[in-house]
């Protein structure tokens, strides 16, 4: 199972998010690019080649695909899901432990829409589990950069406590300086969470 586009989610994060990126980062030259979260078949590899930039999910990708795209000189960022547990992951969530999810009055957050639930990116093994991915699925394999998901579920279920919000923020931050300091030279996109965008990652 891999995450669902919704098309209104994705016109928002194209027209705010994305090409803002593009305009005032290292990204500037990309023209145009492409998002697959599912399995491609061998015209999504041939279309892909063709654009500046891509976000795949690369856990659906063979290591030929990526060297086939690479090689047409496009830009490749992994997809990992900042704050909702990747539940098709199977191999990410074996390593995932209780104190892992988020709890809002002593309970799990369950996101019924996605069948998953909110993490804690307060907690240190939840970041190294993501950093897993991250060195496994993105630096490994040869892809330029990170596309941060799910970042606004920062803002969005923790905006009623802004203690614990500042708490998961700093941990955010801590994620984010920990993958500088693994791999300087890799691309970080984060989609929405303009108001954490703001208050910490901008830098990065």
């Amino acid at each position: 199972m891999v995450p669902v586009v919704n098309p209104y989610y994705f016109r928002f994060f194209i027209v705010k998010g994305l090409l803002t990126m593009f305009w005032y980062s290292p990204l500037y030259q990309v023209k145009t690019f492409h998002i697959l979260y599912g399995s491609p078949s061998e015209s999504h590899v041939e279309e892909i080649g063709m654009k500046d930039a891509a976000i795949i999910e690369s856990t659906a990708f063979s290591n030929e695909e990526i060297e086939v795209i690479k090689e047409q000189g496009t830009l490749l960022f992994g997809y990992v899901s900042l704050m909702q547990l990747e539940n098709w992951n199977d191999p990410l969530t074996a390593q995932i432990i209780e104190s892992d999810f988020a709890l809002v009055n002593g309970q799990k957050i369950y996101i019924k829409e996605w069948d998953t639930y909110v993490m804690d990116i307060r907690q240190k093994h939840y970041r190294e589990v993501l950093l897993w991915k991250v060195e496994k699925m993105v630096a490994e394999r040869g892809l330029d950069g990170v596309f941060f998901d799910t970042v606004d579920d920062l803002d969005y279920y923790f905006r009623d406590n802004p203690e614990v919000l500042i708490d998961m923020r700093a941990g955010y931050l801590d994620l984010l300086k920990q993958l500088h300091d693994l791999h300087p030279d890799l691309l970080v996109i984060q989609n929405r969470g303009f108001e954490t965008y703001d208050a910490i990652s901008r830098k990065y």
